[in-house]
């Protein structure tokens, strides 16, 4: 990830929070205007300077969930999809899961469950009395209409 700042201004402040990130185990490095033109050959403008974390990269999430999906099933799992999770309940023979098919709610019974909901995780998880530190956070993201035979 490549921020970049157009004052000193901003680029100060954004020197300070790379402190904390640092302290927190994400090294950033500061980097030039002619290093961001290097990193980010297509970007115009003047810039003052930028921060650079090198570690941090992006993927095709689409291609990642339906690898992961097929990994699952191969090994066993039964996915179910265009179901809402309406509700989760930890009992002692395991975890009951209320679902919304179409209108229709109905239960099923696991002997465990992996909350992997995104922002939603927090709520889940509270439901079956845990608590995760999942926080909405500004960021950017595109969205690419493939035209392939995974779509």
């Amino acid at each position: 990830i490549l921020h970049i700042y157009r004052d000193k201004a901003g680029f100060d402040h954004a020197q300070r929070v790379s402190v904390l990130l640092a302290a927190g185990g994400l090294a950033r490095r500061a980097v030039t205007p002619e290093e961001i033109r290097t990193i980010a050959p297509t970007l115009a403008g003047r810039y003052f300077g930028g921060w650079y974390t090198e570690s941090d990269t992006t993927g095709d999430i689409h291609k990642f969930t339906n690898g992961l999906a097929e990994a699952a099933q191969r090994r066993g799992v039964r996915c179910l999809y265009g179901q809402d999770v309406r509700r989760l309940q930890a009992r002692d023979d395991g975890v009951r899961v209320t679902l919304d098919d179409g209108g229709v709610e109905h239960e099923l019974h696991f002997d465990g469950v992996v909350v992997c909901a995104g922002v939603a995780s927090r709520a889940f998880a509270a439901q079956l009395g845990d608590r995760v530190n999942v926080y909405p956070v500004k960021g950017y993201s595109i969205t690419v209409n493939l035209a392939d035979e995974m779509s």
